[in-house]
This record gives C-alpha cells, structure tokens and sequence, in this order.
C-alpha cells in the first residue's frame, strides 16, 4: 500500500497562492526573486514494505535563499522520486545553488546516492553549488564511502547554517 500527499504550506496553504506559483513558474518567471517568501512545496510518502512495516519520506522544498530541500525519513528506490522531482523543480527555479538537508534522514540507499549526484552534475553544468546537511552517523557513513565531499562545487555540513553560507559563497 502507498500513501501520497502533495500540497503547498504556508500563508494558510492558500490554493490561489499555488496556482499563481505553478502560472508564473510555467510562464518562466519564476526565479530566486520572485519566490514567495516562506512557502513550501511537500511530498509525503508512505509505504508498506514487505515486513510490514511503514517506510516513511517527507520531501519538502523550502524557498528561501539559498533554496534548501528538506528530506525526513527514509531515502530508496521506492521512494527517491519525490526527492528527484523536488530537486528538479529546485534547480529550476535556482540553478546557483541548493541546500538538502538530511538531517531529518536516517537512511540512503544508492538510488538516494545516484539522486545527489544528478543534482550535483545538473548544478555544475550551470556553475551551481550542492551542499548537504548530515546529522546521521549512518548516513554520513555511506556518503563519506562514496567521496562525495572531495568534488569540487559540493559540501557535507552538519549544520543548516554552514550549508547554506557554503551554497551563497
């Protein structure tokens, strides 16, 4: 059984704020300076895994600046959809940079891996920065596996504040 939630957050999660964003973002205007301040885009997903258990990812895009993606829960091959679309439309709206924060995430498989990297290359090919935000010593342990950290452009934190000073440098 799968779970989806999708909607928009703040400013009472007011359906013609959303569709005057999705309207100016179609149109191509919908860039860092015209972001309504303090809204969000969020996904939640919710899945029954074969032991019977709940897998659960919160997928939320905040605009602020530097943008910053915050991912809740557990990251894999069932679920890192949500994570792909949000950091799409995120470099979209700002291909200078992107902060995802993970420290809501205690657990990434290689399809979570494989998502930073796409957004690592889509970002580098337009000069932009990554940076991530780890708390989890079991996810930092697989990052720190992979080597992401030794690319140029890119950022492990353990600190929201870090990241996003990395991003906007």
């Amino acid at each position: 059984m799968i779970k989806t939630a999708w909607g928009w957050i703040g400013s009472g999660g007011s359906p013609g704020l959303q569709n005057q964003c999705e309207a100016k973002k179609a149109s191509g205007g919908f860039d860092s300076h015209t972001l309504p301040p303090s809204h969000h885009l969020f996904y939640s997903v919710s899945m029954l895994d074969s032991l019977g258990k709940y897998n659960f990812v919160e997928v939320e895009l905040v605009t602020t600046k530097p943008l910053v993606i915050r991912v809740n829960g557990e990251v894999d091959y069932g679920n890192v959809d949500k994570m792909r679309t949000a950091i799409e439309e995120a470099i979209a709206i700002s291909p200078s940079g992107l902060v995802v924060d993970l420290s809501g995430t205690t657990y990434v498989d290689s399809a979570g891996i494989a998502a930073i990297i796409a957004a690592y290359q889509q970002l580098r090919r337009a000069n932009g920065k990554l940076a991530l935000v780890i708390t989890d010593k079991n996810v930092r342990r697989i990052l720190d596996l992979v080597r992401l950290d030794a690319l140029p452009s890119f950022s492990i934190h353990s600190e929201l504040e870090s990241a996003k000073q990395a991003v906007s440098s």
